[in-house]
This record gives C-alpha cells, structure tokens and sequence, in this order.
C-alpha cells in the first residue's frame, strides 16, 4: 500500500478546515505500507497513528506540521507490532505533542535523518520517547523541543536501544533522559525524570532505562590545544563505547549536545582515548556512551584552552621566577617561552620576584611583546612541556 503527494488537512488554498479531521493516517493490521512525500498537518489527534499491527511501515519525506490540536498530541505514535519501521527524512514540527511516541510496541523501529523541531506546543513532551528494545535513533536533528530530547521508559523494560550521532539545540530537558523505575508518574512517561545519580549498586543498570551505566568522565577539566588538535582522555564503563560532542549552547549544568565529533573505545580497564583536530579555544566537549547508553556527561565542558591563554596555578604546582628576557644566567633553566602578564591589574613588584601564589584571574599571554622568561624547578619542566 502506499500512500503518497497528498495534502491531508490542508484545503487547496493552504487554509485550515473548519472541521479538522480526528487523524491524518490510521494503520491497524496493516503490513508494507508507505507514507512517502505527504503534506499532514491539522488534525485533531495524531498525523500517523498504528495499532494492532502495523509492519514493515516506511514513513519517509513528509512534512507533518501543527497536529495534535485536542486530541492524541503526538505527531507520530505507534502501537502494536511495529517491527522494522522505518521513519526516515520527515520534517516534524510545530505539533503538539512529542514528534514520534512509542508506546509499549514489539518489535524495533528505525528513526533516522529526521528534522523534529518546535514540538511539545500544548504538553511538555520529549521530541522523541522510546519503550521496547532495539530500537535505533540516529542521525536526527532535534530542536527548540519543550521537553528532553530523546527519552527512554525504564517500565515497560526498554533496552537495547542505539542513540548515536543526534544533534540537539535549545531543549528543556536532557539530550538523552532515561528514565528510572521509580518515577512512573505523568511527567516522567512524557518527557523523562531528569538526570539520574551515580550507581551505586551493580543493580542500578536493571532499574533505569536502556540498561544505561555512567556517563563517561574526563580525566581533566581543560585540555591544552596543539594548532587545532586536542588529545582527550577519560574513564567509563570496560568495553563500552563512547561518543564525543560539541557543547554549543552550555547554558545548563548538563549542557546540550550539539555536534558529534569522534568515538573512542574504552579498553578492559575502563580507559578511552580520542584525538580531535577539529576544536579552538573555548569550545566545550561532552560525551555519552551510545551502546550502551548514558546520559551527558555530569559536568558537561572540557574547556579547551590554547596554550597561550593557559592560567598559571593550573600548570605550576611549585613556586617560580620571573626574569627579564635580557637575564642570562648560567646556572638556571631557562625555557624560551615568552611570556607575559595580560591583565593590568597583576603586576610584578621587580623583575626577580618569586612567586609562590597566584591571582585565580591572573592569565599569561604568549600573543603579547615578549618580556619574559620563566625560569621553573626541575619537577615542573615536564608538565610544561607536555601543553
């Protein structure tokens, strides 16, 4: 069956009906059918709703716009037997639930390469809510969402689910929320229960949503750029794999995910290692493991920083020696490194001043008129180095 170039919703000259229609696509016991290149908009209830069984369904290329007006809000809901769905380049927005809603389904679905924007107009909803297992959400752009991004039910038991290479903006919620098994009221089955603690119990992956371990910490919180490129490193569960982003908009604690940058395999030990090429300074990495599945890192940023705009207590941990560039001396170490004070408000007293504290704003700045060289302990030499 396929259904395709229609308007469903729209009268000829794009104006609303006076009487818009309950739904735009009802599938019950339905299996092969295709939703290819139609215009829903303005229904009542859902544009695309299944049940009893509804396989093999390809929804793909339409544009499913303000639906959900009195009734079910959510743009695409599926029920039943779902297996091998595919809902693939669809624009879904303005609608007035979550873009596309699973609820309790067999079987798995693809949601791939979809734009879902403006959604959760009239209930909070995540832009995409998942129950069941092996579901795959990859490659969507999820914006301006009134509600988290992606969320997964714990009750009816969700695994296996693969939510890798998203892009998310301007949300009010998580990027990924899994949701918990002792949260099972309203809020929670429609836009998640918000970010989960740290296991503490081997028991907390069967209690939570898509099996989900902890997310994955860096090792430090700034790293040092070389040109463009940074080396990061971190920790994470044994053998799981992680997924590196862009933090655009780090406008909250948890920050949102907004550009996919690498993947890194943790080895037996829990370690992981990625090199990027593609970051400057100031840019805020996060990261989560897609299979299996975290929540975003807990705090978000990695700041990278230039090593030329590196604060000097971060890098020093013994006192140092501050000498005019014309200072030759024999018996100390001199690194050729010129360095500067960028703030006006710090200040050395005499060129030979040790200082064994510094200001917490005080930066060093290698883009001035070099003035000085910095004349450090042995033990120091290598951590300089190393930026």
């Amino acid at each position: 069956m396929l259904i395709e170039n229609n308007w469903l919703g729209i009268r000829p000259d794009q104006s609303v009906p006076p009487s818009p229609s309950a739904f735009g696509v009802s599938l019950f016991n339905s299996a092969g059918a295709t939703l290819r290149r139609n215009w829903i908009a303005n229904h009542n209830g859902s544009a695309i709703i299944t049940s009893v069984r509804s396989t093999r369904l390809q929804v793909t290329e339409n544009a499913i716009v303000a639906n959900g007006l009195v009734g079910m809000p959510d743009a695409i809901r599926l029920e039943g037997n779902i297996d091998q769905t595919s809902i693939s380049g669809n624009v879904i927005c303005g609608n007035d639930g979550a873009g596309v809603y699973l609820f309790k389904p067999d079987g798995a679905a693809q949601i791939r390469d979809n734009r879902i924007t403006y959604n959760g107009r009239r209930y909070r909803r995540a832009a995409v809510y998942l129950m069941g297992d092996n579901h795959q959400i990859t490659g969507n752009s999820i914006a301006h969402q009134a509600g988290s991004g992606v969320a997964v039910a714990a009750y009816p038991r969700s695994q296996r689910n693969v939510i890798e290479n998203n892009r998310f903006s301007t949300l009010e919620g998580l990027s990924i929320d899994l949701v918990t098994q002792g949260n099972v009221g309203v809020l929670a089955y429609q836009k998640g229960d918000g970010i989960n603690p740290q296991r503490d119990s081997s028991q907390r992956r069967k209690d939570t949503g898509n099996g989900a371990i902890d997310a994955p910490r860096f090792t430090t919180r700034e790293f040092a750029l070389t040109g463009s490129q940074a080396q990061l490193t971190g920790k994470a569960d044994a053998n799981s794999q992680i997924q590196i982003y862009r933090v655009v908009e780090n406008t909250s604690l948890y920050g949102v995910l907004s550009e996919p940058l690498s993947t890194a395999q943790t080895d037996p030990q829990g370690n992981f290692s990625a090199t990027l090429d593609t970051l400057k300074p100031g840019d805020v990495v996060s990261a989560i493991a897609p299979i299996p599945t975290t929540e975003p890192q807990n705090p978000p940023a990695m700041r990278s920083c230039n090593r030329s705009h590196l604060p000097l207590r971060r890098i020093f941990s013994r006192p140092l020696l501050l000498l005019p560039v014309a200072s030759r001396r024999p018996w100390l170490r001199l690194l050729p490194l010129p360095l500067r004070p960028q703030n006006p408000t710090f200040q050395f007293a005499s060129p030979y001043r040790r200082m064994s504290t510094l200001p917490s704003t005080s930066l060093i700045s290698a883009q001035k008129a070099p003035e000085y060289w910095i004349v450090l302990p042995k033990l120091c030499l290598p951590t300089l180095r190393s930026f």
